[in-house]
């Protein structure tokens, strides 16, 4: 369906547009929705709106998104001025419509004659007719006939003009009322035709989202919701560093997510690159998959006991009430007395007995009883599962190569494993510090939000020069805060040697310090420096990844897991 190439020449009506977006926002949004269609008067655009209601498969998408849902109704938006162009394009009535429309516009000025050659083309029999009574009428007037018959003649005669005029009239309306209720009826075919088009486009869209949903609902579990809340969506995970605002370009926005804020904010643009970049890269697909998996593999658990408060209520016996009969016993209350002791008192010889009986509290009596509802709090001692917390590890310095060699998949490679080790730092409470290098350096610390989405977003371009990216790592692992730290260079390596006095500052802190280097070579290019403790390679053209002293290789998102996890989530002291 081609939403772009017909002209209108007639504008949607308003009223249906309102009530089309107003009946399917709450269709996308509200579960307990009711339609109301005959808000809508006109009956294709009445079966169109039902047509729509019953093919949509959009609502769990959109019922948790509100930017989704705007989306969603800004493409029926399209869909209805869309569905307009088309009704006025391909009327098959609008010529005759043209035709009749200008008959009925001149009106006011056509003179008799051609209402006459007008009648006599389209309705020669009444033409015929008037033309009969007209020829009888003159010459009976030549004739001599009596005064009255002579008035009444001619009046009638005069009266054909009108008549013709009249008659040609209504033969325009008739004819415009018509062609209105043939086009109706061709509306009533074609729109719900274009509505079942529309919705099945929309489906697939929907459908490509939902599978997005759930490959990066494996990240969203792998990270943890509060981290990834904090990163990229709701801003609502971690207490005191205020909201992000995520950036929708792929591949510098990683707005990567499965869980409840990503999905109220992310928008449609945005989340259709992001199934054009799955569907191009199976690796990535393939890292989504394996990092949820092993999200649930890794935890260990632990019994955790804890007291609950349960609200309960119980029926307790009212002495008081007198909801129900339970029984009969002896007493003095005249008003609960069975009826056969009120009979004693009939006989002079038998009311002594009921008078003793009162006396002594012995009269037969109904027994009644009551309940009441009891509210009351009662503690139960249950147990649980919680995960165990982990020990505290080493931060991270990451050094990301943002030249113009990077442009393009070596930067989505690099963006991609820098998110992973900025997740897990994040999620086990490490700090973080990226360096973005080319011919300049940029930072950024993980405790900023906002120095975090212009990470993501940079790209910087023009020639590399790591030497100033890892003297600010240097800088950084003589800090309090990053004593120990492990760094990481991710690069293509298309620089030169670093300065003798940096190799020798290096070797300083490697010795002082427990910093280990390490370096991921994206590309084909050599590796020239020598002071890296280990040395990982990614083929961009076989997508694998390996350790430069280890022979055997495997795929990139397994290695990519594997070498993030182990090397920098785990120390290697060795």
């Amino acid at each position: 369906m081609d939403m772009h190439n017909e002209e209108p020449s007639q504008t949607i009506d308003q009223k249906i547009q309102d009530t089309f977006l107003h009946e399917l926002k709450s269709f996308l949004t509200d579960p307990y929705f009711q339609s109301d269609l005959e808000a809508i008067q006109h009956p294709g655009w009445q079966d169109a709106l039902a047509t729509l209601l019953e093919k949509f498969k959009t609502q769990n998408l959109c019922r948790d998104n509100e930017i989704l849902t705007d989306q969603a109704l800004e493409e029926v938006k399209k869909w209805l001025e869309y569905a307009q162009k088309h009704l006025n394009k391909h009327n098959p009535y609008t010529m005759d419509q043209m035709e009749w429309h200008g008959y009925e516009n001149e009106l006011e000025s056509i003179t008799q004659d051609k209402t006459w050659e007008r009648l006599q083309t389209f309705e020669p029999d009444k033409a015929h007719f008037y033309q009969n009574k007209q020829q009888k009428y003159s010459e009976e007037l030549k004739q001599d006939i009596e005064p009255h018959r002579r008035e009444f003649l001619e009046n009638r005669l005069n009266s054909i003009p009108d008549l013709v005029a009249y008659n040609w009239k209504q033969q325009i309306k008739n004819q415009i009322e018509e062609l209105s209720h043939k086009q109706l009826q061709w509306e009533t075919e074609t729109l719900p035709q274009l509505a079942e088009a529309f919705s099945l486009e929309m489906n697939q869209k929907f459908e490509k989202l939902q599978q997005l949903k759930q490959q990066f609902s494996s990240l969203y579990s792998f990270i943890g919701g509060s981290a990834w809340d904090y990163m990229f969506g709701s801003g609502e995970g971690m207490d005191g560093f205020g909201e992000s605002e995520a950036d929708g370009n792929i591949p510098g926005g990683l707005q990567y997510g499965g869980g409840a804020g990503f999905w109220k904010q992310v928008n449609f643009d945005t989340l259709e690159e992001y199934a054009k970049l799955l569907e191009n890269n199976k690796e990535l697909q393939e890292l989504a998959e394996i990092m949820g998996r092993f999200r649930q593999a890794e935890k260990e658990f632990e019994e955790e006991y804890y007291t609950k408060k349960v609200e309960r209520q119980e029926w307790r016996p009212d002495p008081i009430g007198r909801s129900e009969i339970v029984g009969v016993k002896m007493g003095d209350n005249l008003h609960n007395m069975l009826i056969s002791q009120a009979a004693l008192l009939k006989h002079p010889k038998t009311k002594k007995i009921f008078i003793k009986n009162l006396a002594e509290k012995k009269l037969l009596e109904w027994q009644f009883a009551g309940q009441y509802p009891y509210d009351f709090t009662e503690e139960q001692e249950e147990v649980r599962q919680v995960a165990k917390e982990e020990e505290g590890r080493g931060p991270i310095i990451v050094c990301v190569d943002t030249s113009g060699s990077m442009a393009g998949t070596p930067e989505q490679v690099a963006k991609t494993i820098t998110f992973a080790l900025l997740s897990i730092a994040l999620r086990e409470k490490r700090k973080c510090y990226v360096i973005t290098f080319s011919i300049d350096i940029m930072t950024q610390n993980i405790c900023s939000i906002e120095k975090l989405s212009e990470f993501l977003k940079y790209s910087s371009g023009g020639g590399t020069s790591v030497e100033m990216a890892l003297r600010e790592a240097i800088n950084q692992c003589k800090s309090e805060t990053y004593k120990n730290a492990d760094v990481l260079v991710v690069s293509d390596f298309g620089l030169d040697d670093v300065s003798h006095s940096l190799k020798q500052d290096i070797d300083k802190l490697k010795q002082e310090n427990k910093t280990k280097l390490h370096s991921l070579n994206i590309g084909r290019g050599s590796q020239p420096l020598t002071f890296f403790d280990n040395d990982w390679i990614y083929d961009s053209h076989t997508h694998h990844i390996r350790n430069a002293s280890r022979p055997q290789e495997s795929t990139f998102a397994k290695n990519v897991f594997t070498n993030v996890s182990q090397h920098f989530g785990q120390r290697n002291d060795s």
